[in-house]
């Protein structure tokens, strides 16, 4: 537990992680910390290693993959996530609209996501390349789809200039703690869905 204060020389120019602006160290300490891809690497190993993603699955040819959503992950606001939060997010940063070119280069290389399930996603490759799972699995940092289902591109620039759009991850901050140009303030979820998943021991204060 306890508070770490951290002076830096800046405000970041937005809080969102994603879209015109969000290129800033700040902003990838707040992605690190509010949001989860589908599954990451191991530290030391450097393996597949499950997040929100409890199972995946490779393609013979290498360019399929599927996903199978943990049922217990949510969102900061209580919600579920599902597959249709992979394809909202796979949709926001392939929509040019967002100000953030190499967003569409990244995910472009991927057909649109299909929900199998409600918790099962699958992806196509348009090209055979051995970053295509971690570009897709574990960098992607997943949105909600009921927020992100009702805003373009611009919307969410605007919307979410100095708000935080929920994430999956052990930290959240509150509008109240957001002063512009002078601090914001992460807390940790007492919520957060993996806090009991051996991988999280001992981490997050």
């Amino acid at each position: 537990g306890g508070t770490l204060r951290h002076i830096t020389s800046r405000f970041p120019n937005t809080l969102r992680t994603n879209g015109q602006n969000s290129n800033y160290v700040e902003n990838g300490i707040i992605e690190g910390m509010c949001y989860e891809s589908l599954i990451s690497t191991h530290p030391v190993t450097l393996d597949f290693i499950p997040v929100i993603a409890t199972h995946w699955k490779v393609s013979d040819d290498k360019m399929t993959f599927w996903f199978r959503i943990n049922p217990k992950a949510k969102f900061s606001d209580g919600m579920p996530v599902t597959s249709n939060d992979v394809i909202a997010t796979w949709d926001l940063l392939m929509d040019e609209t967002i100000l953030e070119p190499s967003q569409q280069i990244t995910y472009g290389k991927f057909e649109r996501p299909v929900a199998e399930s409600k918790y099962i996603v699958s992806v196509k490759a348009k090209t055979l390349n051995w970053r295509n799972l971690l570009y897709f699995g574990t960098s992607m940092q997943l949105h909600p789809a009921h927020i992100l289902d009702d805003l373009d591109g611009t919307s969410f620039l605007e919307e979410y200039l100095f708000r935080l759009i929920p994430g999956t991850g052990p930290y959240t901050i509150h509008e109240k703690d957001i002063i512009n140009q002078e601090s914001y303030t992460l807390t940790r979820r007492d919520d957060y869905w993996a806090k009991d998943k051996p991988q999280n021991h001992n981490k997050y204060n």
